[in-house]
């Protein structure tokens, strides 16, 4: 227990300095951190400390709530439209089923926002840890070679 307890709080202070990744589309988003996969409190967490990384990142958590409270009440209004069709001698409700229709089309672009929102969050919270580096920390160095020169390339 004690070693796992150190290598907690080594994995925390190494995550504050790494680069954050947002990958995921539609319905699903997986937090990285450095290498490894976190869970959008850890994440979350990590984020509060950049105030502008935080506020696109609340932004997106509350039109991803938003998002799955549509898609599950819109997915419901058509499985009971045609659950109600496929399993009973009734007609289909189609009303019904047409508004559900409707609320997950209405849903698509929440989920864009959301995941828009998400990944500013990120780009924000990561262009200000690479503004911490210095001048020659963020320059590339490129070795170019062609047929009739051969040189460096710096980019800062």
């Amino acid at each position: 227990m004690l070693l796992s307890f150190f290598g907690k709080s080594q994995e925390e202070t190494k995550t504050l300095d790494s680069l954050l990744i947002v990958k995921g589309g539609l319905g699903e988003n997986i937090f990285v951190v450095g290498d490894s996969v976190v869970n959008k409190r850890y994440f979350n967490d990590i984020i509060k400390a950049h105030d502008e990384a935080n506020e696109f990142f609340r932004k997106g958590s509350n039109l991803n709530i938003l998002s799955t409270i549509i898609g599950v009440a819109g997915g419901g209004a058509i499985g009971f439209s045609l659950g109600r069709w496929l399993f009973s001698d009734n007609d289909p409700i189609w009303a019904i089923g047409g508004a559900g229709a409707i609320a997950l089309m209405i849903n698509i672009p929440i989920v864009r926002s959301s995941n828009y929102n998400l990944k500013k969050s990120v780009d924000v919270y990561n262009s200000g840890l690479n503004n911490n580096l210095s001048l020659l920390e963020r320059g590339e160095v490129h070795f170019l070679i062609s047929p009739n020169r051969v040189g460096l390339q710096f980019n800062f």
